[in-house]
């Protein structure tokens, strides 16, 4: 049984990767926090930790996702105006639905008045919101904030 249930991963503009983090709904080693030194932006030498997450805490990380179940649907992230950058790469997953978001810059989207080529960030506002929830839950647990980098 996959028992993902959220995944993070920074790329390089050529599609190297910088750095992931994993979520499992499980009961210890529960986060796992990738760095690849394969880019040339990696600011590390490669290497995994693992953290684990009381049950509670992954709850929440659970409830984040139920709450904002329309991210289950986002297909496409709007672009910002941005040259060359990053990949962002979203896996969320609830239950036996999963969700995979690719996603390009999508840092640039925090700010509320940041333009796209579409002319709004809906889905973008989304991913970012759950991403952020997320973030806070793992940061507070002593998660290396690195690993949640949007940009190199």
């Amino acid at each position: 049984m996959n028992n993902l249930i959220f995944k993070y991963e920074l790329y390089d503009a050529w599609e190297a990767p910088v750095h992931g983090i994993s979520v499992y709904e499980r009961d210890k080693d529960n986060v796992e926090a990738t760095y690849w030194s394969l880019s040339p932006f990696s600011k590390d030498k490669a290497g995994v930790n693992v953290y684990s997450l009381s049950k509670d805490d992954i709850n929440t990380i659970i409830n984040v996702i139920e709450c904002n179940i329309s991210i289950l649907d986002v297909k496409k992230v709007e672009m910002p105006f941005v040259i060359d950058g990053v990949i962002n790469k979203f896996v969320i997953r609830l239950g036996d639905i999963e969700n995979e978001i690719k996603a390009f810059n999508i840092g640039a989207l925090q700010e509320k008045n940041a333009f796209t080529f579409e002319g709004t960030k809906e889905n973008a506002d989304i991913v970012l919101s759950v991403f952020n929830e997320i973030s806070k839950v793992l940061t507070k647990n002593g998660v290396d904030p690195r690993y949640l980098e949007l940009d190199i």
